[in-house]
């Protein structure tokens, strides 16, 4: 039996699918392998999925608080608000995606967003204008 294909809403978002996913965390964990931070942490919601990820393939345990010597992990530095008081301070941050908008550049990013508001595996697929979804940050 064919599985069916994934529709996607709309054409105003950019889906990031789970198997886009699945390989770019891979792909920061081997530029992360031999590093040494005492933890990871991530922002509540955007930054647990990969957070998790990252904490089982690099044997990093879940910190509450980050230090300077810990991973900071997230889905995307959009704007910076999220992130950027830990920027200023020169804690290590790492992202699966980087918006050109965001106060500050991620040490680590593998895609660039563009215009399209990105949905990302483990949030609802709906369209964003339908939805008026806003930024927990």
């Amino acid at each position: 039996m064919r599985k069916k294909k994934k529709k996607f809403p709309c054409s105003c978002c950019q889906y990031y699918t789970q198997k886009q996913y699945e390989s770019d965390i891979k792909k920061i964990a081997r530029m992360l392998k031999g590093a040494d931070f005492d933890g990871i942490w991530g922002p509540a919601r955007g930054g647990f999925t990969p957070l998790v990820r990252l904490s089982h393939l690099l044997d990093i345990p879940y910190i509450e608080k980050p230090t300077k010597l810990s991973l900071i992990i997230d889905d995307i530095a959009d704007t910076g608000k999220c992130l950027g008081v830990y920027a200023k301070d020169e804690y290590f941050i790492t992202t699966l995606f980087y918006h050109r908008q965001s106060s500050f550049v991620p040490n680590i990013w593998l895609r660039e967003k563009k215009d399209k508001y990105i949905i990302f595996p483990w949030e609802k697929w709906q369209c964003v204008r339908k939805s008026k979804k806003k930024s927990p940050c």
